[in-house]
Parts: C-alpha cells; sequence; structure tokens
C-alpha cells in the first residue's frame, strides 16, 4: 500500500508538471526536433526512394516521437478550459495546411531540381511536411474524442521503437569492444527519454482490447514493410540486420501481450492514483 501511495504521489507531480503549458511546450518542442533532425539526417537518404505509401513505416523513431508528444498533448490538455483547447485545435490545423503548402511547393521545387543530390533532399523535405500534416489533422480529428486505438499505437510505438534504439546502440557497443561515440550515447539517452514518454500515457488510460489489438497488427505490419520488403532504418555495419529484425518482432509480440495485459486491469491507471487525484467523469470518458 505504501508503495502504491509513493507511486501515486509521483503521478501526480508530473500530471501536475505537465499542465503547465511551458513544461507541455518544452516537450512538444523536444518531440519535434527530434522528428525534424531524424528525418533530414538519419532517413535523409531513404524516404526519397520509397513508395509515398511507405511514408508512415520508414522514420520509426523520429515519427513516434512525435506521435507521442501529440497524444500527450491530447491527455493532458483534456481537463483544459475550452477556450485554451479551441485554441490549441485551431493551431493544428493551421500547421497541417501551412505542411500541406510547404509540401506542395517541395513538390514543385523536386520537378525543376537541377541536381540529383537537391531533388532527393526536396523529396525528404516533401515526406516530412507530408507526416507532419498527417499527424496534425489526425491529432485535430480526435481532438474531442480520442480513440483508444491511437493512444495504444502512440504509446506501443515510443516503447518499441525506443527499445530498438537502445539496443542497437547495447549490440554496437558489444561488437565493437566498448567503442563510446557522441552519437551512440546521445541517441540512446534521447531513446531512453522516448520509452519514459511512451510509459506517461499510461498514468492517463488504460489499453482495450481492440486498441490493442489494431496498435498489434499496425506494428507487425511495420515490421513487414521494414525487414519483409527491405525498409528497415540504416544500421553501423557492426550490427546485424538479422538480430535487429527478430528483435522488433519479438517486442511487438510482449508488448502486445502486455498492453492486452493492462486491458483487463480494470482498476488501472486510477487504482495508483488518489482518488482527489483521478480524472472527472467527463473528462475519463473522451478517453475512449
Amino acid at each position: 500500500m505504501e508503495r502504491r501511495v509513493w507511486v501515486g504521489r509521483l503521478i501526480h507531480v508530473l500530471q501536475d508538471l505537465l499542465r503547465r503549458p511551458v513544461i507541455m511546450g518544452l516537450v512538444l518542442a523536444a518531440d519535434m526536433a527530434g522528428f525534424v533532425w531524424g528525418i533530414l539526417y538519419w532517413y535523409g537518404r531513404q524516404l526519397p526512394g520509397a513508395p509515398a505509401w511507405t511514408w508512415p513505416f520508414i522514420p520509426d523513431c523520429p515519427l513516434f516521437g512525435l506521435v507521442g508528444g501529440l497524444a500527450l498533448l491530447l491527455v493532458v490538455t483534456q481537463a483544459a478550459s475550452q477556450k485554451a483547447r479551441g485554441r490549441i485545435r485551431s493551431a493544428l490545423w493551421a500547421i497541417a495546411l501551412a505542411s500541406m503548402s510547404l509540401m506542395g511547393a517541395a513538390w514543385l521545387a523536386g520537378g525543376r531540381a537541377s541536381s540529383s543530390a537537391l531533388a532527393r533532399w526536396i523529396a525528404t523535405y516533401n515526406g516530412m511536411w507530408a507526416l507532419l500534416a498527417a499527424l496534425c489533422l489526425i491529432t485535430a480529428i480526435v481532438w474531442d474524442r480520442v480513440p483508444n486505438w491511437w493512444l495504444s499505437i502512440a504509446a506501443m510505438g515510443q516503447i518499441k521503437f525506443g527499445l530498438w534504439t537502445v539496443f542497437a546502440w547495447v549490440v554496437f557497443w558489444w561488437n565493437t569492444r566498448g567503442l563510446v561515440t557522441f552519437e551512440s550515447v546521445f541517441m540512446t539517452a534521447t531513446h531512453i527519454a522516448m520509452i519514459a514518454q511512451g510509459l506517461v500515457l499510461f498514468t492517463y488510460y488504460r489499453p482495450s482490447v481492440a486498441g490493442t489489438g489494431i496498435a498489434g497488427a499496425w506494428f507487425l505490419l511495420n515490421d513487414f514493410v521494414d525487414y519483409g520488403l527491405g525498409h528497415y532504418p540504416r544500421l553501423p555495419r557492426q550490427v546485424p540486420v538479422s538480430i535487429m529484425q527478430w528483435h522488433t518482432i519479438a517486442v511487438t509480440f510482449i508488448l502486445t501481450a502486455a498492453f492486452g495485459w493492462l486491458s483487463t486491469r480494470r482498476d488501472w491507471p486510477w487504482a495508483w492514483i488518489r482518488p482527489e487525484q483521478s480524472p472527472s467523469t467527463s473528462t475519463a470518458s473522451r478517453l475512449s
């Protein structure tokens, strides 16, 4: 009981911090920076040569870093005033519209590019703006009633791809006899934070059976596109693709089972939060 009270207090402090606009803004800024940097740096040579329908499956970590941030925004702002929520939703529509405009401009510029290198980078920007527009549109559409499957995809994706990156760098360190680089340390630290952000979502909602099934199916499809069709992220040469393939497939099944188990816990997560800290009935009902 004492442990439960202590965890409940920690959750209360965390949720109180996230309700502050400055803190939530910093979280979103970090997720947005990771989205842009990750796509341009890590996937800059991969997106241009891939069919447009595969874009949601390719930039795994950058994409789900931002998906998780927007999902967190959805649940944190459920208790905000209607006026504040309306302003945020309008901003999402505006970002989506601006992103689609930039996507169109990038598409036009790509057709007039004077070199293949320039055309490749323009195509990368095109994919980035398309994904940003799609995420903002989805968030704005589900703003009033957040579907359980969307939160489950967000939480599972952040944990899954965070674990993937940390495991990849552990394999790298093992195979290089402990070669520590700035990139390996930085990416490990940021992806541990990504895992933590995915776990934070569990303090706001409980996965449903249907939501778990949809999330599990989505990530099995993601694994197929990555390793069945060859669109997996680039890896250091010291990290075998086969190890990462079976690791990520195993993680998909393990997380789906874990989410399924949580869906049977009728008191989760509210039993860990003191009654006065629990969300109101109207707020909880919007996390359907």
